[in-house]
Order: structure tokens, then C-alpha cells, then sequence
């Protein structure tokens, strides 16, 4: 069992994915991404999706970031209108909560 969470350095405008172990909280890989920083509290999540991999929100800059179970970006993809959440529904559906209204994606 993993966790994933999101570290924010504001004075270098960086943050990293990390996943840690759920039994013993030692990490277990470790990602550093360019990203905008956000003042406001809870305004960049992580979505667990199929295989392992990550989802990452960017709020800032209104990006995804598909990050692979080993810790490496796959990809990272503009998103508009500005993304607030993502989450996964089973094994394929993807529901992304843009600011007015929500997106449903097969994957």
C-alpha cells in the first residue's frame, strides 16, 4: 500500500510528487516538476489511475501531469477551463471538475 503527496518549495517556485510506503511512511520514489505556486490551501491534488500511475494537478497553470508508477512524467497536457479536481471512477472512467462544469473520460 502507497500514498502520494505533494510538496511545495515557494521560494524556488518547485514542487515534487512523492510516494511513500503506507506501513513504514519511508519514500519510495520521488518527482520534481515545474509548477506554479499557490497561496491558497488545497489547490493542487493527485488522482490515483489504472497501473500505478499518478495524475497530477496543477491548478496554477491549469496542467496535467500523468506521472508513471516508477515516478517518471509521461506526460503533461494544458487543461482548460481550470481543472479544481480529478478523480477516478473504477478502472477507466476519469472525472475532471473544471471551475463550471465536469468532464467524464473513458481511459
Amino acid at each position: 500500500e502507497t500514498f502520494a503527496l505533494i510538496i511545495e518549495n515557494e521560494t524556488n517556485n518547485k514542487k515534487r510528487i512523492e510516494l511513500q510506503s503506507l506501513s513504514i511512511f519511508d519514500p519510495l520514489w520521488s518527482t520534481i516538476f515545474n509548477a506554479a505556486y499557490n497561496f491558497a490551501p488545497w489547490n493542487n491534488r493527485v488522482c490515483v489511475l489504472k497501473y500505478n500511475e499518478w495524475l497530477v494537478i496543477d491548478y496554477g497553470n491549469s496542467r496535467l501531469f500523468r506521472v508513471s508508477k516508477d515516478g517518471r512524467v509521461k506526460a503533461n497536457r494544458s487543461y482548460k477551463p481550470t481543472i479544481n479536481n480529478a478523480v477516478l471512477f473504477g478502472t477507466n472512467i476519469l472525472v475532471i471538475k473544471a471551475l463550471d462544469n465536469v468532464n467524464r473520460y473513458r481511459i
